[in-house]
Formats: structure tokens, C-alpha cells, sequence
């Protein structure tokens, strides 16, 4: 499921350079072995959603800013059949696992499939995700941060997770290519000839874009800080949020989901459905008799947001939060959310780092 191989972040240097104008017809070679999804503009100004490519590609927008909603979509959708049922019994649902491509993933999205790989592949594999995963490649392409990106904080401004199979560096009038794997290796077999090996000017214009990147995260975190929004308790928040859950249904790591069983109107057939849902809905937690385990407003919040910094407790316990930024601009009540996780990750590196010096007072290495 995850691409193993040469996709250490320090193996950058070494890839391929891919003209602008070339990255059309590549993709149209792609498109005729597998469907291709990209970051696409829709009608409402400033939104842009994975879509998928159709007829003659032109240079797709390698600079788009962040989809509506993450590519978690295509790989657990939400609204899906698990298996029907009748007189006869339970008959479980195909599963779309057509080859497919997602490109244009920013290092923050293929961060979170990172994260989604290891939750839903550990101990007791959900193999309708694992076998659309197994099936999908990953293209990604940087960007250049806005104000409500903080991916720097967390660490996922940069693809170091070997998940992705190639990515995109925009250096102008080209693209810096790093290839990730064998299946990565594959992608460029299908159309070599567009490709070609990097000079020392491409190192150069490389290290610009990078070091570019590295002021723009930094200039945000800095005017976040100036804010000082993020001191609310969680009091405070809970009085604040509507709890409507459009954090959860944009954010990329969030796997709250419920099931629903549809029955025909004579009983003798029906259908099981997963859904996304939000640990911030008040019937989310509901048990027989009309117990709720955090009733109040602020304990489901307090919950969320922990459970993004520390994890749930199943063998995948960290940080959770990509620093995407689609909480911030989504929250209709327009809570500082970038801030307050910004900041309870960097509370996190300290403890960890406190307990880190604790458990080896002397400084050796192990």
C-alpha cells in the first residue's frame, strides 16, 4: 500500500526536469493507462476540487491553492455501500479500485494519506480503503503557502513520508521531478522521452523555490503569533463553535465515520452505509438508553482537538493535524483553528522533548 523505495527527503536533489509545456501531453499518456484526477477550478471564485481529467489537457495549475476537500474523497468515500442484503443474505459491495492517479497533492495531503495509510491498514485492515489505495498512485507538486497554512509547525510543509511516487518542484518555465519507488520509476517509463536529466542551473533555481517556501511559512507563522489569538480556553471555544462539523468534513486525517442500514419498504432487502460524521456532533457518541459520553459542547471540543495532537489511542498515537489550512478558512464561526493547533503542536515537541532528556539524562547516544 505505502510506495517504499528512494523517497527520503534528502533525496531530492537527484530526479528528472520535466518542461511546463510537457506536462500536458504527459499527463494525456498517463490519462491513457489510468484516470487522472487534478486540482480543478469550479465556478465559486477561489475554490478549486479534485476532479477528474477529461479530453485534451493543457498545462494543469500546479499552483492551485488547497481543494475543498481533501483527497481522502477518493480513497474513503463518503456515502458508500458496504454490502446489501435480501432473503438469501449478505452480498458485499464492489469496490472502485480502477488504477487511478492523483496529482498535484501538496506535501501537507500526502502527509495525511501517510496518516490514513497507518490507520487503516494496522492491526485490522479496512480493505475497501486498502484495496483503492493499493490501486492509486500519488503525484504531488509544491505550493506556495497562504496565511492559513501552518504546515511548517507540524512537519509536513515537506514530502518527507515515502508515500508519494513523484513530485513536482515548480522552477518556473519547468518542473524538478523526484521519483519515489519502482511504481514512481513506472510513471516516467510511460513517457521517457519528455523528461530529461537536470544541469547545475535546475540545482540552482531548486534552492531558490525552496528557500522561497521556507520565508513565506515562516512570515505566517510570525503574523499568527502577533495575533495571540489561540489563548481561549476551551470554554471559551465551546461557546464559540457551532459544532457543525465542517472542520471534520474538510479536514484530511479526520476517520470519524458512521454506518446507517437503509431497509427496503417491505424489509425484504436493504443496504448498509458508511458515512463521514464529526466527533463534535452531539449524537455522535450516543449509546442505548440516550447516554451520551461527552455531552457537553466543550468536552467534545477539547476532544477533537486533542485527539488531533495526541491520537485515539490505537497504535498511531501523534500528531494528526497537517496544518493544511481548510478548518481555517471553512469555520463559519471563524475560530482562530490554525493558531490553537499550531500552538498545542509546538506544546507537544517540548514534552516530547522534555521526556526525550529525561529518559537519557546523560546524553548518550542509544
Amino acid at each position: 500500500m505505502c510506495v517504499t523505495g528512494c523517497g527520503s527527503w534528502e533525496g531530492v536533489m537527484s530526479g528528472w526536469i520535466l518542461p511546463q509545456a510537457e506536462l500536458g501531453p504527459f499527463l494525456q499518456t498517463v490519462r491513457e493507462q489510468m484516470q487522472v484526477f487534478a486540482p480543478t477550478a469550479v465556478e465559486a471564485e477561489g475554490l478549486c476540487a479534485l476532479r477528474p481529467l477529461n479530453g485534451a489537457i493543457g498545462p494543469p495549475d500546479t499552483e492551485a491553492r488547497r481543494t475543498m476537500l481533501p483527497p481522502k474523497k477518493l480513497l474513503l468515500p463518503n456515502n458508500e455501500t458496504l454490502f446489501t442484503f435480501d432473503a438469501e443474505g449478505y452480498h458485499p459491495a464492489p469496490v472502485d479500485d480502477a488504477p487511478t492517479v492523483l496529482f498535484g497533492l501538496h506535501p501537507c495531503d500526502l502527509r495525511a494519506i501517510s496518516l490514513l495509510d497507518r490507520f487503516f491498514g494496522a492491526r485490522i485492515a479496512d480493505q475497501r480503503y486498502v484495496q483503492r489505495r493499493a490501486a492509486t498512485r500519488l503525484i504531488g507538486a509544491d505550493c506556495l503557502p497562504d496565511d492559513a497554512c501552518f504546515c511548517h509547525s507540524v512537519v509536513a510543509s515537506e514530502p518527507r513520508d515515502a508515500v508519494y511516487d513523484l513530485f513536482l518542484w515548480s522552477l518556473e518555465d519547468r518542473f524538478w521531478v523526484t521519483v519515489n519507488g519502482e511504481s514512481g520509476a513506472a510513471l516516467i517509463d510511460l513517457d521517457r522521452k519528455r523528461f530529461r536529466h537536470p544541469r547545475p542551473a535546475d540545482r540552482l533555481a531548486l534552492q531558490r523555490r525552496q528557500q522561497l517556501r521556507a520565508r513565506m511559512l515562516e512570515n505566517g507563522r510570525a503574523r499568527r503569533q502577533a495575533r495571540g489569538d489561540a489563548q481561549w480556553s476551551w470554554r471559551e471555544w465551546s461557546a464559540a463553535c457551532f459544532t457543525c462539523g465542517a472542520c471534520a468534513m474538510v479536514c484530511p486525517t479526520c476517520v470519524c465515520t458512521t454506518q446507517e442500514e437503509h431497509p427496503s419498504l417491505d424489509g425484504a432487502s436493504g443496504e448498509r452505509v458508511r458515512r463521514w460524521s464529526a466527533c463534535l456532533y452531539q449524537n455522535y457518541d450516543r449509546a442505548a438508553g440516550e447516554h451520551h459520553f461527552r455531552n457537553e459542547r466543550m468536552e467534545r471540543a477539547r476532544n477533537r482537538f486533542e485527539h488531533k495532537m495526541l491520537g485515539c489511542g490505537v497504535g498511531e498515537e501523534g500528531v494528526k493535524c497537517v496544518g493544511c489550512g481548510r478548518c481555517v478558512v471553512n469555520c463559519p464561526a471563524q475560530l482562530p483553528l490554525g493558531e490553537a493547533l499550531e500552538r498545542a503542536a509546538g506544546n507537544l515537541q517540548r514534552a516530547q522533548a522534555i521526556k526525550a532528556a529525561a529518559a537519557n539524562p546523560g546524553g548518550e547516544e542509544s
